[in-house]
């Protein structure tokens, strides 16, 4: 209840992600590696998506992002301090307003 979302991005394993790939295929923007569903609203993304040459020993890895999930509606999903995380580390005009959300509703959970 944040603000309404404009695409779905999937984390998946290295098994689910060859097979996407192969149906698929793969797209690089920005120099991340992605899967682009049909109609472009669902992202799939796996550990080596991203570049890692500057390695962040605080960067939650794929596997505790999963073991964190956050379950809503019985999906899991990232937790709002791991999207913390990467809204801040990147800082994309994009992101700024998220960042200030995300913040706001941490700091308000805290308080109750």
């Amino acid at each position: 209840n944040l603000r309404a979302i404009g695409d779905i991005d999937l984390i998946v394993s290295l098994e689910l992600w060859n097979d996407l790939a192969e149906k698929y295929g793969v797209t690089v923007q920005n120099g991340i590696k992605k899967i682009i569903f049909p109609g472009g609203l669902i992202e799939a993304f796996q550990e080596s998506s991203f570049n890692t040459e500057s390695s962040d020993d605080k960067a939650p890895t794929f596997s505790s992002r999963i073991a964190n999930a956050e379950i809503i509606d019985s999906l899991p999903f990232n937790s709002l301090k791991t999207v913390l995380y990467f809204k801040t580390k990147e800082r994309r005009k994009k992101d700024i307003t998220d960042i200030k959300l995300i913040e706001k509703w941490i700091e308000k959970q805290t308080l109750t």
